[in-house]
């Protein structure tokens, strides 16, 4: 039996960092991109997950990998004390050797591997412009089709079975559609107005869509929030596995929010 290829952890962060122009974006004041957690040094199998959570963290463990990309770090909810579950899950994390790899807003709004990107490209559309701005940065897509809404609807649901709502109070035919993964807030529904986009497709929106929607003709898809993220993490998987020949597995702990 041949042995396991070991590969040093930091190789695969400067890697990931230098591809997704990682040091170079802006994020939330509590997403911290990067390496979270290390290991040891070595790296014999790959994974990916949407959050860094203890169900992801056990079926990493099953699946015997030990470095681990997420979408959502360990500080999505501020900085907490080492104690209890929070605690645990870093011991737990230590006793296994498994490394934690978190990367934001970057695999949001690449061009190529990105979640809003990857959209575009699954439902066939024409990427014209960007929009949704954070620090100056383009995290959203504008694009363009030829479909009709309902072609467009269908679309989505055959990506979404689980966890699309719909708002349809826009037009039949869209001209300007809006991508944004994961969280389409009130200022993202604002400044479709300024892009004269007139179908939003998002991961969740709050229940004050429903109204402005009514208001300003527009239609809204809300395709869940972890739907509309696993398209990055699979991609970076994909490309670290064939840079540096290692197995991976997509750790899937699904939500319909």
């Amino acid at each position: 039996m041949s042995e396991l290829l070991s590969i040093k952890t930091r190789e695969i962060c400067t890697y990931i960092d230098h591809l997704l122009s990682v040091t170079s974006i802006k994020d939330f004041p509590n997403a911290y991109n990067g390496l979270q957690v290390d290991n040891e040094g070595e790296v014999t199998r790959l994974g990916g997950a949407v959050d860094a959570s203890p169900e992801s963290l056990r079926l990493t463990i099953q699946n015997q990998v030990d470095f681990l990309c997420v979408h959502h770090g360990l500080y999505g909810f501020g900085n907490r004390p080492l104690v209890g579950n929070y605690g645990q899950f870093y011991k737990t994390c230590f006793d296994h050797h498994v490394a934690i790899y978190s990367v934001h807003l970057p695999l949001d709004m690449h061009p190529i591997f990105g979640h809003n990107a990857s959209l575009s490209r699954l439902l066939h559309l024409t990427n014209i412009d960007t929009f949704a701005y954070f620090e100056g940065q383009p995290v959203g897509i504008v694009a363009r089709t030829e479909k009709s809404r309902q072609q467009l609807k269908q679309d989505l649901k055959n990506l979404f079975p689980h966890s699309l709502h719909s708002l349809e109070f826009g037009p039949p035919l869209p001209q300007r559609i809006g991508i944004v993964s994961g969280s389409g807030g009130q200022g993202l529904l604002e400044e479709m107005q300024k892009y004269s986009i007139d179908t939003l497709i998002t991961g969740e929106v709050r229940y004050a869509a429903f109204t402005f929607a009514q208001f300003y003709n527009l239609n809204i898809y809300a395709c869940g929030h972890y739907a509309t993220e696993v398209f990055g993490i699979k991609n970076l998987l994909a490309a670290v596995s064939k840079q540096f020949n290692l197995p991976y597995a997509f750790i899937d702990v699904a939500s319909d929010l």
